[in-house]
């Protein structure tokens, strides 16, 4: 039940508080309880009479030690009492048995949050280690998978052109052959025609000598 359902005013919120701490009603003082605005809260605790700080404390510790988790909504209730009620309460001879309890809860409580807190600087080291050997992990196989993948091989495709063109070669065809084995042929006939009419002549003149003698 929020104090917006309720809408409680300091007037009705001073007198559930009167009526619970002096019936020991529950239910009262747990409507009470509810509100959570620090001025309301601050102003219901001075209105309430010096007589009835002392129940008001005990319901509150008693309600503290059996349920810790209730702290962020009592503590504020606690504070103001403790600020406006604090010298009658110091008077009262039950004070420090119904303070006791709370103090060891607070202080188990300071004991386990320093360990918790510890416990919690240890896991952000280890967590930040780990983060830091991923990060080396994931630097290393990238190294490895760039030294493991084959270099690009460099090809020059002007000066491979350039070299093609420097070992063209001409191939005759079948006709141009045929043509060239022509003309071999015919220069060995003029040969051999030329080389046979020197020879008529050489005879000739020998005849020539051979009648003159």
């Amino acid at each position: 039940m929020t104090t917006e359902m309720m809408n409680i005013t300091t007037g009705s919120l001073v007198e559930l508080l009167t009526q619970g701490a002096v019936s020991k009603d529950r239910e009262l003082l747990e409507t009470a309880f509810s509100v959570t605005i620090p001025s309301q809260i601050q102003a219901s605790i001075e209105g309430l009479s010096p007589e009835l700080a002392m129940p008001l404390l005990q319901a509150l510790v008693e309600r503290m030690v059996k349920r810790p988790q209730r702290a962020h909504s009592l503590v504020p209730w606690l504070r103001s009492l403790l600020l406006a009620r604090g010298d009658v309460l110091r008077t009262k001879p039950d004070f420090q048995a119904t303070v006791a309890p709370l103090k060891q809860l607070i202080e188990s409580r300071s004991e386990t949050l320093e360990q918790v807190m510890a416990v919690k600087g240890r896991l952000d080291a280890i967590l930040e280690q780990s983060k830091l050997k991923r990060k080396e992990i994931t630097a290393e196989k990238a190294i490895r998978d760039s030294f493991e993948q084959p270099m690009a091989v460099y090809q020059d495709t002007d000066s491979e052109g350039e070299n093609n063109e420097g070992m063209d070669i001409d191939v005759p065809s079948e006709e141009e052959q045929k043509e060239g084995d022509d003309l071999e042929t015919g220069d060995s006939d003029d040969g051999n025609e030329e080389f046979n009419a020197d020879e008529d002549e050489d005879d000739f003149d020998d005849d020539d000598q051979e009648d003159d003698e």
